[in-house]
C-alpha cells in the first residue's frame, strides 16, 4: 500500500514520567509529529497537574490520563477499547510511538514521506533481528526479528483487517502487566503475527548488514550500535535508556564509548539542542550509570603558567593532617597556595567533615567549590606506601594553582555536582578496585540500610572536590568521617540535577594505564594477584570479587540468609 503525501494521519503518543513531568525533549518531539499528522491522541499513564497539561495547550490533541498498567501495549489497548474500530479507520496511516527517544534529528515529516513511498502495510524505524531469548519466556523458544515499537506506523490495510481489530479487541492487559510479558507475548510478537498474515513491512532504516545468519549473534542495535546508526545511517532518534545500559555489558559488544560518541555527534552535526537531553537524564537518572554512560573522566592540565585571572577566591581547601610525618611531607603543596583559602583539622578527635557541621552556613555562603583531603598515615605498614597514596593524592587534586582553575572550569563547563579523585593502585589501596574497601566502611557506618540504594562509584577515599550548596543535605548530620563521607557522598546528587566525574592528573595517566595492565594480567593468569603486598588478593577474595559483580544484590542477600553467611 503506497500513500500520497496528503494522505490522512493519527498519532498516538504513549507517555510516561516517573515524577510526571513533561520535558522539553517532549515538547520536541510533539512539535516535529504535528507537522506530520492530522490529530494526535496523547495517552499519559502518568498523573498530570495543570501546569504540565498547560504545556500542551499548543497542539490538537486530545488528553488521556490513565493508569500506568500494561505498559505501551495497555496504553493502546486503552485507547482501542475508548475510541473503537471507526474511529481509526477514518485514518489512512496511524503512528503509535513513545516517549522513550530524544529526537527526531530528521523531521517526522521528512521521514514519513520517504517511507509514502514503500508499497507496505506497516513499518517502523529500527528492526529487531531473530535472536536468542534471553528470558526462556518466549512463545517459540526465540525471539522473532520484529519492529522495535517505540515507533510503528500502520496502514488502512491493517487498521481495516479483522486480524488487527480482533487482536485489539481481545488483547488482556491483566496478562500483560508487566515488562517481561509485554515485551515476549505482544513487542518481540506481533511483527511475525501480522507477517503470517500475509501483511508486507520494512524499516525507515536498512540495517541489514547487522544481520547474522546466526541468531546468536543479534542484538539490540540502538543500545550497542548507536553510534554507528547515527553516522552511518541517518538515525533520527536517540535511546534515552542508552545512559543506563550496563558498562560491563557494553563492553561485551563495544569499546564501551557508544554512548559518549553519540551524544557528541548530536552536538557536532545536528541543531537538536543536548540541553533537553541533560535536563532529563539528570532528573532521572543514577549519576553513577550516567559517569559511565558519558564517561566523565577528565584529564587536568599541569600547566606550570600562573593563570593570569584568579579564580580561588571562591575555593576552600580543607586539610585532615594528625601526623606530622605528613605535615612534613605535604607542606611545599600548600606553600604554593599563596592567598588561596586553606583549613587544617590537626585536632585528633575531629575531621574535616565536622569543621563543615558547625560552619556550613558560612562555607555555603562564602565558597562555591570545597576540596576536602584526608591525608593520613598508615603506621601498619611501609612508610612509603603511605607516601605514595598522599603525594598522588595532591597531585590529583592541588598540584597548582592552573590545575586547580582547570578543575572549576570544568565544574562550571559540565554541570558537575561531585569530582572524585582516582584511587591508587599500590599495595592496599588497589582493593578499592574490588570494592570491598567500600564494603568495609559502609559496615563501620552503620546507617540500618538508610542508604541502601545508593550506587557508588569506584574512587579514592582520600579526597573530593564538590560544590559547597551540595553540603546542606541530612547527610551531614550522620556521625560519620571523612572516609566514610567520600564514600557515601553520592547520595548529595539526589533530586539536584548535578553529574559526578572523575578527575586524573595528566602525569598519572601513563602509569596508571600500565599499573592496571599489570593488575588485570595478574587476576588472568594466576589464581593469585603477585603484587609484594601485605594484603594480597587470594582466589577465594577474586571470587568474592566475581560473585559481587554478577549476582544481583537481592540474590545475594537470600543466599546470605539461607546459609548464614
Amino acid at each position: 500500500m503506497i500513500l500520497k503525501k496528503e494522505s490522512k494521519r493519527l498519532g498516538v503518543f504513549v507517555f510516561f514520567d516517573k515524577d510526571s513531568i513533561i520535558d522539553d525533549y517532549v515538547l520536541y518531539m510533539l512539535d516535529s509529529l504535528n507537522e506530520a499528522v492530522d490529530k494526535i491522541l496523547f495517552i499519559s499513564n502518568s498523573k498530570l497537574n495543570k501546569k504540565e497539561l498547560e504545556k500542551l495547550q499548543k497542539y490538537d490533541v486530545d488528553i488521556n490520563i490513565r493508569e500506568n498498567k500494561g505498559l505501551d501495549a495497555g496504553a493502546f489497548k486503552y485507547t482501542y477499547d475508548k475510541y473503537g474500530k471507526s474511529y481509526f479507520t477514518q485514518y489512512d496511516e496511524l503512528i503509535l510511538l513513545n516517549d522513550t527517544f530524544f529526537g527526531p534529528f530528521v523531521p517526522f515529516k521528512e521521514i514519513i514521506n520517504k517511507m509514502n513511498e514503500e508499497d507496505l502495510d506497516f513499518w517502523g524505524l529500527t528492526p529487531y533481528y531473530e535472536s536468542v531469548d534471553g528470558t526462556g519466556k518466549s512463545k517459540d523458544g526465540f525471539i522473532h526479528t520484529h519492529i522495535q515499537t517505540y515507533f510503528v506506523a500502520y496502514r488502512k490495510s491493517i487498521l481495516l483487517s479483522d486480524f488487527f481489530n480482533n487482536y485489539w479487541s481481545n488483547y488482556s492487559i491483566e496478562m500483560n502487566n508487566n515488562f517481561e510479558n509485554v515485551v515476549n507475548n505482544h513487542e518481540t510478537y506481533f511483527t511475525y503475527l501480522l507477517e503470517k498474515e500475509g501483511f508486507k513491512w520494512d524499516t525507515y532504516m536498512d540495517l541489514k548488514r547487522f544481520c547474522s545468519d546466526n541468531r546468536e549473534y543479534n542484538y539490540n542495535l540502538y543500545g550497542y550500535s548507536s553510534y554507528s546508526l547515527l553516522k552511518y545511517y541517518n538515525c533520527p532518534f536517540f535511546k534515552r535508556k542508552n545512559f543506563v545500559f550496563s558498562k560491563r555489558d557494553a563492553l561485551y559488544l563495544n569499546s564501551g564509548l557508544d554512548t559518549k560518541k553519540s551524544l557528541e555527534w548530536i552536538v557536532n552535526n545536528t541543531n537538536y539542542d543536548v540541553n533537553m537531553i541533560y535536563k532529563n537524564i539528570c532528573r532521572l537518572y543514577d549519576p553513577v550509570d550516567l559517569y559511565q554512560s558519558l564517561n566523565y573522566n577528565f584529564i587536568i592540565k599541569t600547566d606550570k603558567e600562573e593563570n593570569t585571572r584568579d579564580s580561588l577566591q571562591d575555593v576552600l581547601i580543607l586539610v585532615n593532617i594528625k601526623s606530622s610525618k605528613v605535615l612534613e611531607l605535604t607542606k611545599g603543596y600548600f606553600d604554593q597556595l599563596h592567598n588561596t583559602n586553606i583549613v587544617f583539622v590537626n585536632d585528633k578527635n575531629t575531621s574535616a567533615i565536622n569543621y563543615i557541621q558547625h560552619n556550613k552556613k558560612s562555607i555555603i555562603t562564602k565558597y562555591k567549590y570545597v576540596c576536602i583531603l584526608n591525608l593520613d598515615c598508615d603506621n601498619n605498614n611501609f612508610q612509603e606506601v603511605s607516601d605514595s597514596n598522599i603525594i598522588r593524592t595532591l597531585d590529583n587534586a592541588i598540584f597548582n594553582r592552573n590545575y586547580i582553575n582547570n578543575i572549576i572550569n570544568i565544574f562550571k563547563e559540565k554541570n558537575i555536582g561531585i569530582l572524585y579523585l582516582p584511587e591508587s593502585i599500590h599495595n592496599r589501596y588497589i582493593m578499592n578496585i574490588t570494592g570491598k574497601n567500600g564494603g568495609d566502611i559502609s559496615k563501620e557506618m552503620h546507617y540500618s540500610g538508610k542508604y541502601d540504594k545508593v550506587k557508588h562509584m569506584i574512587k579514592s577515599f582520600d579526597g573530593i572536590w564538590i560544590r559547597s550548596e551540595l553540603l546542606n543535605n541530612s547527610l551531614l548530620k550522620e556521625n560519620i568521617n571523612d572516609r566514610q563521607f567520600i564514600f557515601m557522598s553520592e547520595v548529595l546528587l539526589k533530586d539536584t540535577n548535578y553529574m559526578i566525574g572523575k578527575i586524573y592528573n595528566q602525569d598519572y595517566i601513563e602509569n596508571d594505564i600500565l599499573c592496571l595492565e599489570t593488575v588485570i594480567n595478574s587476576f588472568v593468569n594466576s589464581k593469585e594477584i603477585e603484587l609484594s603486598y601485605p594484603n594480597k588478593m587470594t582466589l577465594v577474595s577474586n571470587t568474592r570479587m566475581i560473585f559481587r559483580n554478577t549476582v544481583p544484590l537481592g540474590v545475594r542477600e537470600r543466599l546470605k540468609s539461607l546459609f548464614k553467611l
